[in-house]
């Protein structure tokens, strides 16, 4: 798949190919020649695979600038300083998708990431948490006017950078016209919820939400701290 390729795929689907491109690197370079002659043949593809890794990882990167940036935002890390631990974020989940190549498990690595920068405990909001997860399932609604709103409000538009918005009422409305295909996707894949979710939500959590998916408004474009708002460490 080449950039224009990558640029249109769902982030879903670059999660699941960085994976298996992932797997594939691993067993190149691990390979005994003499005992696998497959990868022997592998090998001589090796410099494609690794630019495709490359690629892929690049706008994997842009997809989640927004929301990391969010983030550490909330949890108090400086503006100069949030560039070098996004850097640091990706590296720590990219050596830990190395040793277990799950594509349902990268959100969650990418939070752990987040977490592990030594944030004071109760930093930050689990509405982040879940807005995180949530940014894989976004493309798999239709294409319309009102999914490109929702990426441009709530994920700075695939990653120029989070830009406090502070949607209007008129805003929140139209965006919320995607809330009934969000929750479908939802449900679609519900089996593995739990695990694209990190535990934030289960199948369960998604079977008791109904019209008008208020949890979406919370979860993607709250700001402000709530009284008893659920934070995790």
């Amino acid at each position: 798949m080449n950039r224009s390729g990558w640029a249109g795929a769902g982030t879903l689907a670059l999660l699941k190919q960085w994976t298996r491109d992932v797997r594939r690197h691993e067993r190149i370079i691990r390979a005994v020649w003499w005992r696998d002659p497959l990868g022997r043949t592998l090998s001589l593809r090796r410099g494609a695979l690794e630019e495709r890794l490359r690629l892929c990882i690049a706008e994997l990167g842009k997809r989640y600038q927004g929301v990391l940036y969010e983030i550490l935002e909330r949890a108090g890390v400086s503006q100069e300083q949030r560039t070098v631990s996004q850097i640091k974020v990706w590296q720590e989940t990219q050596a830990q998708v190395r040793r277990d190549p799950i594509p349902w498990r990268v959100p969650g690595l990418l939070w752990a990431g987040c977490t592990s920068l030594g944030f004071r405990e109760g930093a930050l909001p689990e509405r982040l948490k879940l807005k995180l997860m949530l940014r894989a399932f976004v493309e798999e609604i239709p294409d319309s006017p009102e999914r490109k709103e929702l990426l441009r409000l709530a994920y700075s538009c695939q990653g120029e950078g989070f830009q406090d918005l502070d949607p209007d009422e008129q805003a929140l409305e139209r965006v919320s016209l995607t809330y009934p295909q969000l929750h479908h996707q939802l449900s679609l894949g519900s089996l593995r919820v739990a695990d694209w979710f990190n535990g934030a939500l289960s199948p369960a959590g998604v079977a008791d939400m109904a019209a008008p998916y208020a949890d979406f408004d919370d979860w993607l474009f709250e700001t402000e701290e709530t009284p008893g708002e659920n934070h995790v460490a």
